[in-house]
């Protein structure tokens, strides 16, 4: 299944990277920015900056493994009673740590859960077709949606534009637009998955930014308020502090200690939505 879409492929080459799916069933001993023999005692990111860790990665290598849907994960079985459709970024991927120490990994554990995780996209909207093919194929008994960096392909553009373009003029009006137009998508986003998943419990998973190094809000699409306030859906927040409490291998997400607490914290709110 073809799920990095066109944007977030544009994403990392604009980036100066090779971020690419992976081929079904295979094993990689890195993802991206996530490759053996490295271990950083400091973050390498803005959500990460300030953070220490003297956890070895080299002491404890780890592979990727892609299912027959070239996601990260184990096998669907779309026969389970309770199944878990996950989607959202690197985080929600589990970059940095092993895939058993991944939150969502834990969490579909502590509810005895399938799960597949259809994350490590840059743009919401890239999610839509592989997102209305898995809800029909799989059919979920429970939706997680984590944040984007950008949620359309308008608004990543507009972002590189601006990011390259010293030009002020007309900067504070484009935003005002741009936030109206990402607010419609987020409508049109969840009026889709109402129409595709009518009886499924749908939660979105929010990461806000008290203190960061890219509050634009073309930077990071969620960090807007407005945004936040058209979600219909149940919304739910937490911040870098609570779940950077360690570093991951690639330097840049949360490690062990932060995904454990993603786990604690997510089987606490998703209870109510498994049944």
């Amino acid at each position: 299944m073809r799920h990095v879409a066109k944007a977030t492929a544009l994403f990392s080459k604009l980036r100066g990277r090779n971020w690419s799916q992976h081929e079904p069933n295979t094993i990689t001993d890195g993802h991206n920015d996530d490759q053996p023999g490295q271990s950083f005692t400091e973050g390498r990111h803005p959500k990460s900056q300030g953070m220490t860790s003297d956890y070895d990665w080299t002491k404890h290598p780890f592979k990727y493994h892609w299912n027959s849907l070239a996601l990260r994960g184990p096998e669907p079985n779309k026969n389970a009673k309770r199944k878990i459709l996950a989607v959202g970024n690197s985080l929600t991927l589990g970059c940095g740590v092993p895939v058993e120490e991944s939150y969502i990994y834990k969490t579909a554990k502590h509810f005895d859960a399938d799960y597949i995780n259809l994350s490590d996209n840059f743009v919401l909207t890239d999610t839509l077709y592989s997102i209305k093919k898995l809800i029909q194929w799989y059919k979920p008994t429970l939706i997680y949606i984590n944040e984007f960096r950008f949620i359309d392909n308008a608004t990543f553009v507009a972002w590189h534009i601006l990011n390259t373009n010293k030009q002020q003029t007309g900067k504070s009006e484009l935003k005002d637009l741009l936030v109206e137009g990402m607010c419609n998508t987020i409508s049109m986003y969840e009026d889709m998955l109402r129409f595709y998943a009518p009886n499924i419990p749908i939660v979105w998973d929010i990461n806000v930014n008290e203190k960061n190094a890219r509050q634009s809000v073309l930077a990071d699409n969620f960090a807007n308020q407005a945004i936040l306030d058209k979600l219909s859906f149940p919304t739910y927040t937490f911040t870098n502090k609570e779940i950077i409490l360690d570093l991951g291998r690639d330097g840049k997400h949360p490690g062990i200690k932060g995904h454990t607490w993603m786990a604690e914290r997510l089987t606490k709110i998703l209870g109510e939505y498994v049944e």
